[in-house]
């Protein structure tokens, strides 16, 4: 067995050796290393600060006094909530090292405080825009690197700067004492220090400066309070001085496992994609840094060494043990089919399979009601939250594709191709009660009520139909005909002479005979049918998805039949079970990969709470690039 703390040391040093090997420098040097405590003496005081946050349920940040979209108060004064990426960060890391109960103290500090404020005790932890600049390493203990920010530019509109040389003997603002001020001078610029925006906002508005020095994340966040900063805009000059950024704690003995802790929190935030997601709720744009730090850490932690399984007569012959599936039932039928293929080979094993829809299956998978959940669309933000909440890791494991297949009554014979726009047409919610005949979705269509029917709001297939289609999270017509089960919105279909359904691709393809599909056009504009080949290389677009089983790693590691049931679903050999269904399955190096994040216990999402809608799976785990269809497969409408 490996200490957890000793995992965190090697997966961190996966990491710095994968970065050095990357195409950027993410940290300087194994924060791991700062301070030494080999003495016994030490190691008897290791525990203490750790242990007093949990004793206590507490942990006190500081962070930046006022700088969106890191860290400012909601509603503008003093007394409000605080809010930003840094502060999500610091909710994350008070969950994972405390739990549930944890409760955490935010302690607004200037630039200029913040590790006089750190060193006198008065708070546990800084997360607030601090640089790793080696002058500071040698004064406080920092964690990993979980940003990385330069400096830009914020100028008045009506400023025309081309590079920073025109900046040479004028005069630049930054907030507090900058540790870019050294640099911005030897550039030749004159450098006036503002005390916070506000008085920046100042400064520039009596042009007193040129232009304000921030990081590029923070100019982006002040822009978008287009009020107060309505007549300024991002000069898009290169960045300057990319520094990364950690969390800082006291250089002490007492502090190691703390820091630790921490970092094996960070790793973790960083492998779940939390960083990714939570730059797009605050409209930070994306960082390949940010990205990249994703990246490497799934792979250290799918590189981490593991225990070596020792078979046992009890695990070769599993009985009384129960893994219950439940979620999406777009991919019920496929979950069953295996499940009972398990329980003949197991025959002591019982598994039970529900179709509750993919919103609740979610739900039960995070409060730890079930163990497995198949899932038509991945783990977005919300269910992610919860999950956090409720300290439930999940390993996520892409088995198959899928298309969702728009299909009409065969008496529908004008009807072969739809553009997207016409589905949004007929399935925005301004639609409801006012698009119900064909001819109002084409001039050409038929003189024909249209009769919708489809999955519930709540089902994986409704949702990721509406998000390709409306985009976002746009809400669709509330008058079609609801039906839990797919077999019923066939039944639909085929009563309606004007009957159109919203159906898997297996639904569809078990009742071909009965059913006309509808090519529907994509990207390049071509009209394209879904079929294994179409979903398989990405052409069928953007109605075509990945499918997944979201494993509980708690049951993965407590419950053997657990363990032996995700194995089973993403075995080679159930391949052609898979295929049987009308999906494709994930085959080759990228089985293998998904195999992988399996037997190495990944956790976390590919898709960083996001869409994946336009995402190509093999991108998501080989970075290779999909082909187009061939012109011959291709079918104009």
């Amino acid at each position: 067995m490996i200490p957890k703390f000793l995992k965190a040391v090697v997966l961190i040093a996966a990491i710095a050796t994968l970065t050095a090997c990357g195409k950027s420098k993410t940290q300087s040097g194994s924060p791991i290393a700062q301070g030494d405590t080999s003495t016994a003496e030490g190691e008897a005081e290791v525990k203490n600060t750790l242990d007093r946050i949990k004793e206590e349920s507490k942990l006190i940040v500081g962070i930046s006094e006022n700088y969106p979209p890191f860290s400012f108060p909601e509603g503008g004064d003093e007394d409000s909530a605080n809010q930003g990426l840094e502060i999500d960060i610091a909710r994350y890391l008070a969950l994972e090292l405390i739990g549930e109960e944890a409760s955490i103290e935010f302690v607004p500090i200037t630039q200029a405080e913040r590790l006089e404020k750190l060193e006198s005790g008065e708070v546990d932890i800084l997360i607030a825009t601090l640089s790793q600049t080696e002058e500071r390493k040698q004064q406080i203990a920092f964690s990993e690197a979980y940003y990385s920010s330069g400096v830009g530019l914020l100028v008045p509109k009506e400023s025309d700067f081309k590079a920073w040389g025109d900046l040479k003997e004028q005069t630049v603002c930054v907030v507090g004492s900058s540790v870019y001020r050294e640099e911005l001078e030897k550039l030749g610029m004159e450098i006036l220090e503002t005390e916070d925006f506000d008085a920046m906002s100042a400064a520039l508005g009596n042009r007193k400066c040129a232009g304000g020095a921030l990081e590029e994340a923070a100019i982006a966040g002040l822009l978008l309070d287009s009020d107060w900063w309505r007549d300024y805009k991002n000069s898009k000059l290169p960045t300057l001085f990319p520094t990364p950024w950690g969390m800082g704690m006291r250089r002490s003995p007492e502090s190691e496992s703390f820091l630790e802790a921490v970092n094996l929190a960070i790793l973790q935030m960083e492998a779940e994609g939390f960083i990714v997601a939570k730059e797009k709720e605050w409209n930070i744009p994306p960082t390949d840094y940010v990205k990249e730090r994703m990246e490497l850490a799934q792979l250290a932690i799918a590189a981490q060494p593991q225990e070596e399984e020792t078979e046992t007569e009890e695990e070769s012959f599993l009985s009384g043990y129960l893994a219950i599936a439940d979620g999406s039932s777009s991919v019920l039928p496929v979950t069953l089919a295996l499940a009972e293929t398990f329980e003949e080979v197991n025959k002591g094993v019982r598994v039970g399979v529900g179709g509750t829809g993919i919103t609740k299956g979610f739900e039960q998978l995070c409060n730890g009601e079930i163990d497995i959940v198949p899932a038509a669309r991945p783990i977005n933000e919300e269910e992610m939250q919860l999950c956090r909440k409720k300290r439930l890791r999940y390993v996520e494991l892409p088995f198959a594709f899928d298309g969702i297949a728009v299909v009409v009554n065969p008496k529908n014979t004008r009807a072969t191709c739809l553009k997207r726009s016409e589905l949004q047409k007929i399935w925005e919610a301004e639609a409801t009660g006012t698009v119900d005949n064909w001819n109002k979705v084409r001039e050409d269509f038929a003189d024909s009520p249209l009769v919708l029917s489809g999955p519930p709001i709540d089902s994986g297939t409704l949702e990721y139909f509406l998000e390709a289609i409306l985009g976002g999270d746009a809400e669709g017509r509330a008058d079609y005909d609801v039906q839990e089960d797919e077999t019923l919105i066939v039944q639909s279909v085929t009563a309606e002479e004007g009957g159109l359904g919203i159906v898997s691709i297996s639904t569809y393809e078990e009742n071909k005979e009965v059913l006309k599909v509808l090519q529907i056009e994509n990207e390049a504009g071509k009209c394209v049918a879904p079929n294994r080949k179409t979903i398989d290389n990405g052409t069928y677009s953007p109605l075509a998805r990945p499918l997944f089983f979201y494993v509980s790693k708690q049951a993965l590691e407590e419950n053997p039949a657990v363990k032996e049931l995700a194995k089973f679903f993403v075995d080679p050999e159930n391949q052609p079970a898979i295929a049987r269904f009308g999906y494709v399955p994930v085959t080759g190096d990228l089985l293998e990969k998904v195999r992988t994040r399996l037997s190495n216990g990944v956790t976390g999402t590919l898709f960083a709470g996001g869409s994946a809608v336009g995402v190509n799976l093999s991108n998501k785990l080989l970075g290779a690039q999909t082909t187009e269809v061939p012109e011959d497969e291709q079918k104009e409408g």
